[in-house]
């Protein structure tokens, strides 16, 4: 296994997953993940945590619900995480991007995404992103997106020039629209 200390074990009459301590594998996926933004391929860690779960599912009901809630334990870890990164300007776009690979419908990641092509003069780039982000939604979960992240779109296409003025106004400055 990936994880000193993890350990699948066959026993008569049942399987085990050994952990060394119970959230530890998930934190470290998540420590590495996130201290790993800046690297070209982020979420090697994750898709192979994702991975070893696929492959042992099927075991028993049991335990493939156990998995599926460590599963969901997992991506919602990471994506508190990200969540966290956006704030951070060197690992806000790699985090964001991370997060939509993970789930497409991740509207914080789509807004931090569609407000940096706006503010680098992308503003086709930021509709064609919530148009997939719209797309995604309607197929999925037959909803639309967020108010703030319409809000966003309305504000880009009314004055598609307006998010690269404002930088170069204050750089510093991160524009919010909500």
């Amino acid at each position: 296994t990936p994880w000193p200390g993890v350990q699948l074990d066959s026993l008569p009459g049942g399987i085990a997953l050994r952990l060394p301590k119970a959230g530890h594998v998930l934190e470290r996926v998540l420590d590495e993940v996130k201290a790993r933004l800046t690297e070209p391929e982020p979420d090697t860690n994750l898709r192979a945590v994702l991975e070893i779960i696929e492959e042992i599912q099927g075991i028993s009901g049991s335990f493939d619900s156990w998995l599926a809630i460590t599963k969901t334990r997992l991506v919602q870890g990471l994506q508190q995480r990200l969540d966290a990164c956006l704030a951070t300007p060197a690992l806000a776009r790699p985090a964001a991007e991370l997060a939509l690979r993970i789930e497409p419908a991740h509207e914080p990641a789509v807004r931090w995404l569609m407000r940096h092509d706006w503010q680098n003069g992308h503003a086709t780039r930021a509709v064609e992103r919530y148009n997939a982000l719209y797309a995604h939604l309607d197929a999925e979960f037959d909803q639309e997106p967020e108010p703030e992240t319409i809000a966003l779109l309305a504000a880009i296409k009314m004055q598609p020039d307006a998010g690269r003025q404002a930088l170069a106004a204050e750089p510093a400055v991160q524009m919010s629209i909500t």
